[in-house]
C-alpha cells in the first residue's frame, strides 16, 4: 500500500504506526511524530543542516526554526514517555492490529478483543465479532474499562471517563 503523502517534503503518514514519519536520504532512522507539522519542522531543520535548503518553512528564520524544533522534540519526548509509562495496563502497541482504545486489539481481521495486564499476566477480557456488532471495537473498550476498574479501582486508566 502506498503511504499517504504530506504537503511537506520528507514527510509521509505511516498507517500501521498511525504516525507521521520523516524520511531523509542521508539518515537510516525514521523519526515518527503524532502531528504532521512536528514532522515537517523536524524535516525542515535537518534539510537546512544537510542540504542548505528550506523546502517546508522558508518564512521561518533560523532562530524561529530552532525554537520550533526544540518544542517539537519536547512534545515527542513527552509522547514517548507517556507511552512507556502506561504499558502496565496494556497501552496499545504501534502496529496494524492496534485500536485507538487502551487494551483493545484486532484479532483475525474480524474480531476486536479486550485484554489487560494484571500482576504480570495478560487476561483476555472479551471478544466481539465485527460481523455481529457494528460497534465491536467500542464494546471491547467498554469491557476493558469494566475489568480495569475491577482490578485497578480508581487508579485505572480508562477509555471512557466514568459517567459516560
Amino acid at each position: 500500500m502506498k503511504p499517504k503523502t504530506s504537503k511537506y517534503k520528507g514527510v509521509y503518514y505511516s498507517s500501521p504506526n498511525s504516525r507521521w514519519v520523516v524520511q531523509l536520504e542521508r539518515y537510516d532512522h525514521y523519526p515518527c511524530f503524532m502531528l504532521e507539522r512536528d514532522a515537517a519542522i523536524y524535516a525542515e531543520y535537518h534539510y537546512r543542516l544537510l542540504y542548505d535548503e528550506s523546502p517546508n518553512f522558508p518564512e521561518l528564520s533560523d532562530d524561529e526554526l530552532a525554537d520550533e524544533y526544540e518544542s517539537t522534540l519536547s512534545r515527542r519526548d513527552v509522547e514517548q514517555a507517556e507511552m512507556r509509562s502506561h504499558s502496565k495496563q496494556g497501552l496499545k502497541k504501534i502496529k496494524h492490529t492496534a485500536s485507538k482504545y487502551i487494551g483493545v486489539v484486532k484479532k483475525d481481521g474480524n474480531r476486536w478483543a479486550a485484554r489487560i495486564q494484571y500482576r504480570g499476566k495478560q487476561i483476555q477480557v472479551a471478544s466481539f465479532s465485527i460481523h455481529k456488532y457494528s460497534d465491536a471495537e467500542i464494546l471491547a473498550a467498554k469491557a476493558y474499562d469494566q475489568k480495569a476498574l475491577e482490578l485497578y479501582g480508581d487508579k485505572a486508566r480508562l477509555n471512557f471517563p466514568l459517567g459516560d
